[in-house]
């Protein structure tokens, strides 16, 4: 009897972990970009049909692209939560790649994942890009939480793969504006000047909400 409620009891412990999996919205597309170590990069996207701008999403340490970037809510309209969709439906091509160890991405062969591969890893991931959409400008890299910090330390000698690069890290921009309460970030707001110069002078606003209560993070795009 034991043994059976135990088998039992894993059987819906299984079942709730591959229920509690994030799922790509309606539209979302994997791809597998190579390093340049011959490892595979598992890179989400939507892209509409004739995209006016290329923009790749770095996550952050604890998530890998999918709950940052494109998170599906279950009971809530599909991608009212979804970065990914809300850039594809102002009309850019947006990309979120995984780092290794995250989402679909294997972990490393050292078992680490350093600064100086992610960085590399991201570089990699901007060529795919540029080569996907060659009549395209450079893209812009939106990095979040540790993703900012793998933004920050692309290198001068890589600034052409670039048309602008955004952390939401405090004090990233001039108008990054932030609210604290009880000691836990409940708002940052963006604002990307340097898009404004890049993206057809179109403004661009990305908002990130932080609900310290259930750690979920609900990321909107404003666009003008």
């Amino acid at each position: 009897m034991t043994f059976r409620i135990t088998c039992l009891l894993l059987l819906l412990l299984v079942t709730a972990a591959l229920q509690a999996q994030p799922h790509p919205g309606p539209g979302t597309q994997l791809s597998q970009v190579h390093a340049d170590d011959g490892r595979t990069l598992a890179v989400w996207s939507r892209v509409p049909a004739q995209p006016r701008g290329t923009v790749l999403l770095v996550h952050g340490r604890t998530w890998s692209s999918l709950p940052n970037f494109d998170l599906q809510v279950l009971g809530e309209p599909p991608d009212s939560r979804s970065v990914l969709a809300a850039l594809a439906q102002a009309g850019y091509a947006a990309y979120a790649v995984d780092l290794r160890g995250y989402g679909g991405t294997v972990r490393d062969p050292s078992g680490w994942n350093t600064p100086e591969r992610a960085v590399a890893d991201v570089c990699d991931v901007l060529v795919w890009i540029a080569h996907t959409h060659p009549g395209l400008a450079p893209s812009a890299l939106l990095g979040y939480s540790n993703g900012a910090r793998v933004a920050l330390l692309m290198r001068p000698a890589w600034a052409p793969m670039l048309s602008a690069a955004t952390t939401s890290l405090r004090r990233a921009g001039r108008a990054l504006k932030h609210t604290q309460r009880a000691g836990c970030m409940c708002g940052v707001w963006m604002r990307a000047q340097a898009l404004d110069r890049v993206w057809d002078q179109v403004p661009c606003m990305v908002s990130a909400h932080a609900n310290a209560c259930s750690a979920c993070k609900r990321f909107t795009l404003l666009a003008a």
